[in-house]
């Protein structure tokens, strides 16, 4: 927490409202308040079912629309065994899917970048406009997608 406190004006923490999970969320939102640190409380997030990673031949206006009007897209960073993208949760399949090789440009494997290179890397994924991670999505909140039960978004999320 010290940590983040001290980067308080570049971290906000997103909390899921998600009922499925009793996790200690009380105590975490207490310990985050104590030191001062920016964070959202989303009390009606939703699983949203992402098991189709089939591949679409989007042109790239259909991709720079999907990413422009995605509630994700750009908007968070995704961390993945030492590759850092922009993406979405939709980049996460594609690391364990092994499909990085198809998204040259869209990511930074950290390990490869000078730490005094890493922050102008960086900047260059948020100029994206869009990413060919999104052609193995269906849009994840588009009318095709439905919301998971939550008891059954477990069972999907291990069976991807």
């Amino acid at each position: 927490m010290e940590i983040l406190a001290r980067h308080k004006n570049r971290v906000r923490i997103e909390i899921s409202g998600y009922k499925a999970i009793g996790l200690p969320k009380q105590e975490a939102i207490d310990q985050i308040e104590k030191y001062g640190i920016p964070y959202n409380y989303r009390e009606k997030q939703v699983w949203w079912d992402i098991s189709d990673l089939s591949f679409h031949e989007y042109n790239d206006e259909q991709l720079k629309q999907m990413y422009k009007t995605c509630r994700l897209a750009g908007k968070m960073f995704i961390y993945n065994y030492g590759y850092l993208s922009i993406v979405c949760c939709i980049s996460n399949r594609m690391f364990l899917m092994n499909k990085y090789d198809e998204c040259e440009g869209e990511y930074i494997k950290v390990s490869d970048v000078p730490a005094e290179d890493l922050l102008k890397k960086i900047e260059s994924l948020t100029k994206l406009e869009f990413s060919n991670m999104c052609r193995y999505c269906t849009g994840v909140f588009s009318d095709a997608q439905k919301v998971v039960p939550a008891a059954e978004q477990l069972i999907t999320g291990i069976a991807l």
